[in-house]
């Protein structure tokens, strides 16, 4: 390829590139179009305002200037969401976009990714970052030698490609939008010229009124100025036709809501200058899909929401999440348990006994011995000259290891590794109930000694024959205190359901807070979040700090905000608190008229006053 070909093959992509393109518009569409799914391709703003949609649609035009004619085939597709949070901010906007443009010459990818945000309630703007590749057809081209090094330059990438747009609406009735592309001008040569992108520019309005909507707009591509007009009759649950003038096209289009959120739509475009002489026009069929099944991707704010969104007229946002409670009541009780043993009892009668009959028997501990580790361990060695030789314990750490593992699991060792580990904390204390046999201990402490120093500030208690022979459920080798508190919950949690009564989803949440407050409106509990509020909450009926709450009349209640910044509360749910004082006074006394079975055991008598 010499350098004649070059710039035949440079000026072939201007003419492809530039007025083919410029002559029917790609996008033909308008930068404030926010009924038409298209329009976002063009304005990536206009997908912050419209419903998560996604758009799919083909092109095909023929020209009769060649020989077999010219095809030009134009392909795109966009995902888009909105409404969405990020971290700590909301109204987000952001989705992917794609184009493919086939020609006899050459092909055309464009991949872009769309990010926007709702800046104010009738303001929102966005950025687009895309790629794209331009490659020629080798076999449509005559080369004066077949390993001609041009040959592998008929492929070019382009990154990055930038492009913003902003869209606001001042009045409900008015929409305005301006668009930029190709912010970063990059070069599309594919040999060592300098061929830069030019920045086009897109400005639109368009104003509703009543089922018919004018639209506007100007737009400045390939150094060319292409004005445009659209009128479009429009019903929200029925669909939309529209028609369109341009410098360089005309365009009849029309779109039919098929079912739950799917659109179907045509457009015819004819050529208004010197290409109408070798081309009838444009073929366009595109389908849409409104993830929130709404029957238009945007909500008209000049009509009536019935009319505009018919399904929404019964719903209520502020009724629309309710929390409600399995438990609206709390009753403690506190039970004062004073506990009179007859001093006549002795341990042995009283190891008869049942600990439940003492009622709160969780109260009563083990009379255990307690002694600190070192003070203990250093107590073994002094009593006999070789501890170890007189029980039989391994002196070397493997041994001892070893003899550990036989009569205690991997997990009781690894717990006794940590714990003389914590050891070496000064703020550390805590107690270890060992067994009574003094071999066992000493082996124990020898292991605990393997993996850090004993001190006293681990207490060892040691179990005695006594509580050991005992049944489980007997008061033998038990502390029996005189006085003792206890409370009893009616109910050990209470678990808040969280209901949804929303159709339209748009509306949120972004943010959301479940409060409980007393009868002054004093906030006591706040349990807050962002995005999807949760199905429960369980409560354990304490306060942040731990604490029960007094006896009386509490509110819960859901405070939440909207996408679009509207903040509503559910209805106030009652809980109810209520607390008894129950004195209860345990008498254990031997009957004085009845003789003590030789067995040796008493009979005792409980006394509740």
């Amino acid at each position: 390829m010499n350098k004649t070909s070059r710039h035949c093959l440079a000026i072939l992509v201007v003419l492809m590139s530039a007025r083919f393109v410029a002559a029917q518009n790609l996008i033909f569409a308008n930068a404030a179009d926010r009924g038409d799914a298209r329009a976002s391709l063009l304005n990536p703003a206009v997908a912050v305002l419209q419903d998560p949609l996604f758009t799919l649609g083909s092109k095909a035009l023929h020209y009769g200037v060649l020989s077999g004619g010219l095809d030009l085939r134009h392909s795109f597709f966009s995902l888009t969401t909105s409404n969405r949070s990020l971290w700590r901010f909301d109204h987000f906007g952001y989705g992917l976009q794609g184009q493919v443009l086939q020609t006899p010459l050459y092909n055309a990818v464009v991949l872009n990714a769309v990010f926007g945000k709702k800046l104010h309630a009738n303001l929102a703007a966005a950025v687009n970052v895309g790629f794209s590749n331009r490659a020629f057809d080798r076999s449509q081209f005559v080369l004066e030698a077949e390993d001609d090094p041009a040959l592998a330059r008929l492929s070019k990438w382009i990154f990055p490609d930038l492009g913003f747009g902003v869209v606001a609406v001042p009045h409900r009735y008015v929409t305005l939008a301006f668009n930029v592309s190709h912010l970063t001008r990059s070069n599309i040569s594919m040999y060592d010229e300098n061929v830069r992108l030019r920045r086009a520019f897109s400005l639109g309005a368009a104003i509703g009124m009543g089922y018919f909507r004018a639209l506007i707009g100007v737009s400045r591509d390939e150094g060319e100025t292409l004005p445009m007009i659209a009128f479009e009759s429009f019903r929200p649950d029925l669909g939309y036709l529209k028609i369109v003038f341009g410098r360089e096209a005309a365009a009849l289009e029309g779109s039919m809501h098929v079912m739950q959120g799917v659109s179907l739509s045509y457009r015819y475009n004819y050529p208004m200058n010197e290409l109408r002489l070798a081309s009838s026009g444009s073929h366009e069929l595109g389908l849409s899909f409104n993830f929130r099944k709404n029957r238009t991707p945007y909500e008209p704010e000049w009509l009536k929401e019935e009319y505009a969104r018919p399904m929404l007229g019964t719903v209520n946002p502020a009724t629309a999440f309710v929390v409600r409670s399995v438990f609206d009541t709390l009753k403690m009780v506190d039970k004062f348990i004073y506990r009179k043993i007859d001093p006549a009892l002795t341990p042995k009668d009283l190891a008869s006994l049942p600990v439940n009959i003492l009622f709160s028997a969780d109260s009563l501990e083990p009379a255990l011995p307690q002694i600190g580790a070192k003070h203990l361990m250093t107590g073994i060695e002094a009593a006999t000259s070789d501890a170890a030789a007189k029980f039989d314990i391994p002196r070397d750490s493997v041994g001892i290891v070893h003899a550990m593992r036989k009569d205690h699991t991997q997990n009781y060792l690894e717990f006794l590794r940590n714990l003389a580990k914590q050891m070496k904390d000064p703020a550390f204390r805590t107690r270890l109930i060992a067994p009574a046999e003094e071999k066992r201990v000493y082996l124990l402490l020898k292991y605990l000694s393997l993996y850090g120093p004993l001190n006293d500030r681990l207490e060892i208690a040691r179990r005695d024959s006594t509580a050991r022979n005992a049944p489980p459920d007997r008061l033998a080798g038990r502390k029996i205190p005189e006085f003792v508190y206890h409370r009893e919950l009616s109910v050990p949690a209470d678990t808040f359901k969280f209901a949804l009564n929303l159709a339209d989803l748009r509306r949120g949440p972004v943010a959301w807070a479940f409060i409980i407050e007393d009868a002054e409106g004093k906030e006591l509990l706040k349990y807050a979040g962002e995005k999807q509020i949760p199905r429960r909450y369980v409560w354990n009926w304490r306060w942040p700090d731990g604490e029960l709450p007094l006896p009386g009349a509490y509110y819960y209640y859901l405070r939440w905000q909207s996408a679009d910044g509207q903040k509503y509360t559910s209805p106030r749910q009652p809980l109810i608190v209520s607390r008894e004082n129950r004195r209860i006074t345990i008498e254990i006394m031997r009957r004085k008229d009845l003789t003590v079975p030789s067995t040796g055991r008493a009979t005792a008598t409980i006394v509740v006053n």
